[in-house]
């Protein structure tokens, strides 16, 4: 019972969830040049509800779901993953994240480009750091 109350709970939330105002028209640009993967730590539920709502498949080419794998970031399994699904090597992409434990640090140890999108400006220090999608573009690649 505790177990079907916390899934309610988990479905639930996902109708308050809402995409940074820059988030579709940066990936819209971001998929005209360049092939867009996802990882992403998340259950079927809520991913399928983010799907519907956001038409995720229009601009990500490749999607890794830990419900999917049974893995959840930051374990390699994911990344790994996605280097096979994707045919490149690590140091061919680059890897944008929201988490510095779950996504750069597994990311850099295999060898990926990083930037850590920190929307909050908790990390200052971290070397490659946006806080807002349509930065990524500005950056030097």
């Amino acid at each position: 019972e505790l177990v079907q109350d916390l899934e309610t709970i988990l479905i639930e939330s996902t109708h308050s969830h809402i995409a940074f105002p820059e988030t579709l028209n940066a990936l819209k640009s971001l998929s005209r040049d360049y092939r867009l993967a996802m990882i992403t730590n998340t259950f079927q539920q809520g991913f399928e509800k983010l799907t519907n709502t956001f038409s995720i498949h229009d601009y990500f080419e490749i999607i890794i779901t830990s419900y999917e794998e049974h893995f959840v970031k930051p374990d390699q399994h994911l990344f790994r993953t996605l280097f096979q699904r994707a045919g490149v090597k690590a140091e061919e992409i680059l890897y944008v994240g929201d988490s510095v434990r779950s996504d750069m640090n597994p990311a850099r140890r295999l060898g990926m480009q990083t930037v850590l999108i920190d929307r909050r400006k908790r990390y200052p220090q971290y070397p490659r750091r946006i806080t807002s999608l349509t930065q990524l573009a500005e950056l030097a690649l």
